[in-house]
């Protein structure tokens, strides 16, 4: 949940950020092609911080870039039950 909530955030944020890139160019013709570049870049920007993410709760990379080092090493070395409910709650939180 906590990750749809902060996509629509950024959404927000890009949507922003495009449309005062695109100021210069109102009611111009190119105005929607700088609008439509500016949003890809910001997508692959975003989608490569949140396959980073990903490959850092599940792979042995250092996640200090995302304030959850201790928290995902802890998961990784789990073996019993009350551990991993813990880092369920940690996966359902990101």
């Amino acid at each position: 949940m906590k990750l749809r909530a902060a996509e629509r955030a950024w959404i927000k944020y890009r949507d922003g950020m495009c449309d005062f890139a695109a100021s210069g160019r109102e009611g111009g013709s190119s105005q929607g092609m700088v609008i439509a570049m500016c949003r890809t870049e910001f997508i692959w920007e975003q989608a490569k911080k949140l396959s980073a993410q990903i490959d850092c709760r599940t792979s042995a990379s250092d996640c200090s870039s995302f304030g959850t080092t201790a928290d995902s090493d802890q998961c990784k070395r789990t073996n019993t039950d009350t551990e991993s409910s813990a880092c369920n709650d940690i996966d359902g939180n990101l």
